[in-house]
């Protein structure tokens, strides 16, 4: 099988896992029904219905393999400075929330695991849909690697501000919670859960969850997920008039402001509720068949999971210390092998510590000096093309926009061209043809700037470096076969 069709078929792999898993394990970690899987649930309920608390945590990142080619994009001297920060750091974080106010605010560390030492990285606040950046201090460790292209570009966007202002459906087309958003989204959430584990999977158990006092521990690796994964499955099969009509039911009565919650519109839920239709009609014709499928999936499904998550793990711990007061504590190893290639293996590992705990209501101010916008940081920052040679696409970050296209490479004498007018016009540059003289032109007001190039089906094809002579610059990563050009 040559290679073209082996990365296929691992691809066309890793989509079914992908596609089998993630539904899966979001509504079956969830669910169950002995004492510990609902203590659990009722835990982590309470929990989420705090409403003025803080927390504190303490991440720590060992990195021991990452894939060759992310070891190329990332080049030797970024990938040493990110292993010292490993070694010798962890992240720490502390935030206040007031659920009813949608506020938030916090700060994150870098804390030095020999002398304890702390440095602020960024410190921030959140109030509905406005987000303030605290950058100062980021900006004094930033300096320390100022030689990085984008790390200067930018420090020069920022400029003397020590604030960044970001509306979050603005510029990031995202809401967060204005006009009472967290709670709601929270209530809607609690919904669908308490249906889920008390209605639909009430009679299932998860097989994943102990109880120790006060301490519930979940532990998940490649073979306790198989051992869970059939009969999920074959329980929700059994039970699928009960999931769908659940499903239909729930969002069936979402109303206007809750679908735009889950992004959804009246169309989107009409057609929701007529697929849920049309499986419950196909699983009533097909059980058995979909029974048996399931029933084979350990010679299928269950050696794609143990190949491809190999000895990764997780496990949480989650313990109630007191009233209003809770900890918890992750562990997580992540060492995907590929058995074709040991150079793109990937081995990491996480713990996080946290505490939770209620707190009396607090005040709070926001900035209003030593303020710039995200709009006009990323305005300020150049427009930037990343090519791909071998994959025949680019991506262009201009301003909060990235785009995406196809292009198509040559290489003529081993010098690497571009098409000249898909390339100048994606800037927004003017791109002149004159028919007489058979010459492209990049024209700026009455500036012309004759690009010679290479005429191949009507189109004009240049040398990457030519686009040097408008004032581009232009850089070349043999071993990623990427071209970076960069509007100056």
């Amino acid at each position: 099988m040559n290679k073209i069709k082996v990365d296929k078929l691992k691809l066309h792999k890793t989509k079914i896992l992908t596609l089998v898993l993630v539904p899966v394990l979001l509504i079956g970690l969830l669910t169950g029904c002995t004492p510990a899987e609902l203590g659990l649930y009722d835990l982590q309920k309470e929990m989420s219905n705090l409403n003025v608390y803080e927390t504190t945590g303490e991440v720590e990142i060992k990195l021991d393999q990452i894939p060759k080619e992310m070891q190329e994009e990332m080049g030797e001297k970024d990938l040493a400075m990110l292993q010292t920060l490993l070694k010798f750091s962890t992240l720490n974080y502390e935030m206040r929330v007031n659920v009813e106010d949608e506020f938030m605010d916090g700060s994150f560390y870098l804390k030095n695991k020999f002398t304890n030492g702390k440095e602020k990285l960024i410190s921030y606040t959140i109030k509905g849909d406005n987000i303030y950046l605290k950058v100062d201090d980021l900006k004094i460790i930033l300096e320390r690697f100022s030689d990085n292209e984008e790390i200067k570009d930018f420090l020069a966007a920022v400029g003397d501000a020590k604030y960044i202002h970001i509306n979050s459906q603005k510029d990031l087309e995202t809401p967060l919670y204005g006009d009472g958003q967290i709670k709601k989204q929270r209530d809607i959430s609690i919904k669908l859960l308490d249906g889920l584990v008390h209605e639909v999977y009430r009679d299932f158990e998860l097989g994943m969850i102990e109880q120790k006092g006060d301490t519930y521990i979940v532990k998940l690796d490649a073979n306790s997920l198989t051992n869970f994964l059939k009969p999920f499955l074959l329980y929700s099969l059994e039970n699928s008039n009960k999931v769908g009509n659940f499903a239909k039911n729930f969002i069936t009565n979402l109303n206007a402001e809750e679908l735009k919650m889950f992004q959804l519109t009246p169309e989107m839920q009409t057609e929701a509720v007529k697929g849920i239709d049309e499986l419950l009609t196909n699983i009533s014709a097909d059980k058995e068949e979909m029974k048996a499928q399931i029933n084979q999936m350990d010679a299928f499904i269950n050696p794609m999971i143990k190949e491809t998550l190999g000895d990764s793990k997780i496990e949480t711990k989650i313990t109630k210390l007191a009233e209003g007061n809770y900890s918890s504590e992750q562990s997580i190893k992540i060492h995907i092998k590929d058995p074709a290639n040991k150079d793109e293996s990937f081995n990491m590992s996480l713990t996080e510590k946290a505490t939770s705990k209620v707190i009396e209501p607090f005040e709070y101010s926001f900035p209003n000096k030593d303020l710039t916008s995200l709009e006009l940081v990323a305005k300020k920052m150049p427009p930037k093309m990343n090519v791909s040679i071998d994959g025949n696409f680019y991506t262009l970050s201009k301003g909060l926009d990235t785009d995406f296209a196809e292009v198509e490479a040559k290489i003529i004498n081993d010098r690497t061209y571009l098409p000249l007018r898909q390339i100048a016009e994606a800037f927004d540059e003017k791109v002149v043809w004159d028919e007489t003289a058979k010459v492209a032109f990049i024209e700026r007001g009455d500036k012309r700037t004759e690009i010679t190039g290479t005429i191949i089906e009507n189109t004009t094809f240049v040398q990457i470096r030519d686009f040097e002579k408008v004032g581009y610059g232009v850089k070349w990563n043999a071993k990623t076969q990427m071209v970076t050009i960069k509007k100056k």
